[in-house]
């Protein structure tokens, strides 16, 4: 029940602009965080996807409507966060493939042009 206490107290004062209490809740709210991107994002982003949800947290928690809804807001923040670097892994791998289809593609006509042409003796 104290911790609870003190999460909303926290989440209270970093709503009203206070640096300390919003270095500390970033801090108290992590493992959360970690856990639930661990649910909703790739492996590989759970880090990133953390990391940039606590930064804009610790830039817009002040305008938080309502200090009670601070949880579900963190959430759908780490959510919002996986999808866009899921986003951005599926460009890339669709610009992977799209040049290594081109690669081949060149690779094949230089084959088949080397193939077909005529010998010099």
């Amino acid at each position: 029940m104290e911790a609870a206490a003190e999460r909303s107290n926290l989440i209270v004062a970093a709503w009203t602009g206070d640096p300390a209490a919003i270095t500390r809740l970033l801090a108290v709210c992590q493992a959360d965080a970690r856990r639930y991107a661990r649910r909703h994002c790739q492996a590989c982003d759970v880090d990133d996807a953390v990391q940039e949800s606590l930064l804009v947290i610790s830039r817009k928690v002040k305008g938080l409507k309502a200090a009670a809804a601070f949880s579900s807001w963190l959430f759908t923040v780490i959510r919002r966060e996986c999808r866009k670097l899921e986003r951005m892994m599926f460009r890339i791998e669709s610009l992977m493939r799209r040049s290594l289809v081109a690669q081949l593609t060149r690779s094949n006509a230089l084959h088949i042009r080397g193939s077909s042409a005529p010998k010099h003796q």
